[in-house]
């Protein structure tokens, strides 16, 4: 298994897409300057980095996608069957509620489901409340997270594993107790967009505007601090900017941004050189899920021209985010490392206070570079403090 020539001789190894990205090259503008027109380029896309050999991965990291390959995760074929997809849900949902209660019970959080109305009224949201209030001072309140899961909007569960440990390190580390609110919005293919950002804001406005809930949980509802992991972070980014363009940028606090999936052409140049590296976030699920997500042949165009789906490119999405505290993660042995780059340099250029943590890694891969983590902590530990 843990031969490089071996693991990068099987197929499920390499490249493969339901909807191929649309060049094999990228087009690089000219600038025009004395007198000369523009000019169009096409720039070739790096050569794919082998798993074995990709400089930015450590080697459990390295093991672990190698595993992920083996099991054809997360499903064997490009496009999945519904009994498939149903099996592969099932799956994730399985492992990542084991990891969440492990690492939930290293710090005694205490669970609370809340159902929240959906805003057309058509059923409730589940919304996964954490509370921890050991060392809490009396009169006190809690710093609201948030948090939005990963699964590439097709797949996930609230119990989400892999940012459970930034949980416990913001108060190993830095001190910080938060209470965290984990909506369950709802997934694609059955629920296209923008159902997604439809429950997530439905979920932030009502935990913003409950003064009863403030008071039970110890947290101040008149501001929130959004985090989301790949598909939930994007989802985390549009609601937060969708807040401030409608004049309540003071209920942002921050915003944390862990490995963001952003762009529905899946065509950058971190896709072509992580192809055969990245097993978590793998072409094959992201390009499959795009179409799955957009829903109603809606093309990749259009959906970057929708702020509630593509948040960091739509004209005029981030229009009130100037100060905003947030935080990007990106992992540099990612397929989804260059859009996330990108939201970065967006939300900088709106004037936002960005502070952007480079991970040594796979796809949102926390666990094989502790200094990353260290440093992201501590920036969301500042971030969730400025308001105390």
């Amino acid at each position: 298994l843990f031969c490089p020539k071996a693991v990068n001789s099987f197929p499920f190894l390499r490249l493969g897409s339901a909807a191929p990205p649309r060049t094999a090259a990228r087009c690089v503008e000219g600038v025009e300057s004395a007198g000369e027109a523009n000019i169009t380029e096409m720039e070739p896309l790096p050569a794919p980095v082998p798993l074995w050999r990709h400089p930015e991965m450590r080697v459990g990291d390295k093991a672990l996608n190698a595993i992920l390959g083996c099991m054809g995760w997360p499903f064997p074929a490009n496009a999945p069957t519904p009994v498939q997809l149903a099996a592969f849900r099932a799956r994730i949902d399985a492992i990542s509620a084991a990891g969440f209660a492990q690492e939930t019970a290293k710090k005694g959080w205490k669970e609370t489901a809340l159902r929240v109305p959906r805003a057309d009224g058509g059923g409730t949201i589940e919304v996964l409340v954490l509370t921890r209030f050991e060392n809490l001072a009396f009169g006190a309140k809690a710093p609201l997270i948030v948090h939005f899961h990963g699964g590439a909007f097709t797949a996930g569960t609230p119990r989400d594993a892999n940012t459970a440990p930034l949980w416990n390190k913001l108060w190993d580390e830095c001190g910080v107790q938060p209470c965290v609110a984990s909506v369950a919005y709802r997934v694609a293919p059955e629920h296209p967009a923008p159902a997604a950002f439809d429950d997530a804001m439905a979920a932030v406005r009502f935990l913003l505007r409950s003064d009863e809930l403030g008071m039970r949980f110890l947290y101040e509802p008149a501001r929130v601090h959004l985090s989301g992991s790949s598909a939930g972070a994007a989802i985390a980014l549009a609601v937060g900017a969708a807040l401030c363009r409608s004049g309540d940028a003071s209920a942002v606090g921050s915003l944390f941004l862990d490995c963001p999936m952003l762009d529905p052409r899946c065509d950058t140049p971190s896709y072509a050189r992580n192809a055969l590296a990245a097993r978590l976030a793998p072409t094959k699920w992201t390009r499959w899920a795009w179409p799955a997500y957009l829903g109603d042949g809606r093309t990749a165009e259009e959906a970057l021209a929708d702020p509630r789906v593509c948040p960091h490119a739509a004209p005029g999405a981030l229009a009130g985010v100037g100060g905003v505290r947030t935080v990007v993660a990106t992992a540099l042995a990612d397929t989804l490392h260059d859009e996330g780059a990108a939201a970065a340099a967006a939300l900088a250029a709106a004037g936002a206070a960005v502070h952007h943590v480079e991970i040594r890694g796979s796809h949102c891969g926390w666990l094989f570079d502790k200094g990353a983590a260290q440093r992201a902590v501590a920036a969301l530990a500042e971030n969730l403090s400025a308001e105390f």
